[in-house]
């Protein structure tokens, strides 16, 4: 597949650390709701561009190992040149991923 540039100069090689970089594996008592993570890893490699995003989890279920995750940046209102208001909410955006692929901050 071949070596992926990161931010921070870091390198992501799917075929040397499988679809997850697992250098250390933090404990599941780690993540609980309001933890703001890294996106450390992906399933995918569509979905590289998301390794080192900063994400806020919403809920955590331990049994399960997974967590429902949204983007950690505020909300936003702006208006537009007609005066329409547009209101954009990270929050309303969320999505399931595993243990794995967090890296508690």
């Amino acid at each position: 597949m071949g070596v992926a540039p990161l931010a921070g100069g870091a390198r992501y090689d799917p075929d040397v650390w499988g679809p997850y970089s697992l250098l250390s594996k933090p404990a599941d008592s780690e993540f609980h709701a309001r933890r703001r993570c890294r996106i450390r890893g992906t399933h995918h490699a569509a979905f590289l561009a998301d390794i080192g995003k900063y994400v806020m989890i919403e809920a955590a279920d331990q049994a399960a190992r997974i967590a429902r995750i949204h983007d950690d940046r505020p909300a936003t209102v702006r208006r537009t040149v007609r005066g329409a208001v547009t209101r954009s909410d990270p929050r309303c955006i969320q999505t399931l991923v595993g243990f794995d692929v967090l890296d508690p901050l």
